[in-house]
């Protein structure tokens, strides 16, 4: 069994500038204890006066100094951005990162008010991982299934999704059929999810090395880190991109 959690950045409304982008973490069953113990390590270490369960490592909430963070200088939340980031891109971390980004100001002007942002990640994504499935089932002798495990927003978005995503696991995504991938995500409180967090963090570093307007130094910072996970992007013949990052449109 593989479990992919599932997180985004960036609003899905197409009002907004910034890109969105919908990212995946794939964990063979075996290996979710060690990650998980890893992760929580990483905050015992950063808060040792904290119960580890206590501590929700979400991007948005280090970069604007919220809740546990809002004591912290920026050095320190950068340590922890860095030892998150060095642990994901460590070679004896076993995952794998499937990502979307929306580029929503390459969206033709005429096709932007009925063009559904979450539902377009949720295609490119969902196609994606089912490759990813179909390739480490290929000389499997027992086949392996993934089940995904998604960050909530509320009863109500969750819901919507749900009722997209049950749609392409019926009928498939434009390109393929769905096969490894059993029923509708499961949504859950990503501050109880150890590898939700880490979805998260991917979710926000690829926003931020895709951004445009932002300075110099910040883009530097993100490139970096960026640089550090790609390695866990799922590639074919070594090129990551259409495969484990998907950019729509392309061009």
């Amino acid at each position: 069994m593989y479990l992919i959690y599932i997180d985004s950045s960036g609003t899905p409304l197409m009002k907004e500038d910034e890109n969105y982008v919908l990212s995946a973490i794939i964990v063979n069953e075996n290996h979710w204890t060690y990650i998980d113990n890893m992760v929580t390590d990483i905050k015992i270490k950063h808060f040792p006066n904290i119960e580890p369960s206590k501590i929700e490592i979400h991007a948005k909430d280090m970069v604007n100094k919220v809740n546990y963070f809002k004591d912290l200088t920026f050095d320190r939340i950068f340590n922890i951005f860095t030892d998150i980031y060095r642990f994901i891109g460590d070679e004896k971390t076993n995952l794998t990162i499937i990502s979307v980004i929306i580029k929503k100001d390459k969206i033709y002007p005429h096709k932007k008010k009925q063009f559904d942002i979450e539902e377009w990640g949720h295609r490119l994504i969902i196609e994606r991982i089912e490759k990813y499935l179909e390739k480490v089932n290929k000389n499997n002798k027992t086949d392996q299934y993934g089940l995904m495990i998604e960050d909530t927003v509320s009863p109500k978005n969750d819901e919507m999704i749900r009722n997209k995503v049950h749609i392409i696991m019926a009928d498939g995504t434009m390109y393929s059929k769905i096969d490894y991938l059993i029923e509708d995500p499961l949504f859950t409180d990503s501050k109880w999810r150890n590898l939700s967090q880490l979805a998260d963090c991917v979710a926000y570093c690829i926003r931020r090395k895709f951004k445009s307007n932002q300075s110099l130094a910040k883009k530097m910072i993100w490139d970096d880190y960026f640089k550090i996970i790609s390695t866990k992007f799922y590639s074919k013949n070594g090129n990551y991109l259409g495969y484990g990052l998907k950019i729509f449109p392309d061009r």
